[in-house]
């Protein structure tokens, strides 16, 4: 079932489709998939719509690792990252 992920004005930025096997498909505003989060152990494992590992995020410390080990921030932000990268794409164009 797909939920909608809104930003902080309550506009829709995109929506997550999460299975029962605990993956979780990430999709932006107009409903194309722009990468998914995969539970692997003790961590989620965000990837691009590639395939491509971009992140992951470590139950135990509650910490976001970029995918060579580096910290990124406290908490949970595999989601925040998709959308970023989005916001740093457009910039860049």
């Amino acid at each position: 079932m797909r939920k909608d992920i809104k930003d902080n004005k309550n506009k829709k930025i995109g929506s997550i489709d999460t299975q029962l096997n605990g993956r979780s498909t990430i999709y932006n505003k107009e409903g194309s998939r722009i990468g998914e989060i995969r539970p692997d152990g003790n961590r989620l494992v965000a990837y691009d719509k590639h395939g491509k590992k971009i992140a992951y995020w470590q139950e135990r410390d509650d910490t976001t690792y970029t995918p060579n080990a580096r910290k990124i921030a406290k908490g949970n932000l595999l989601i925040e990252m998709y959308f970023q990268e989005l916001i740093i794409n457009r910039l860049g164009n």
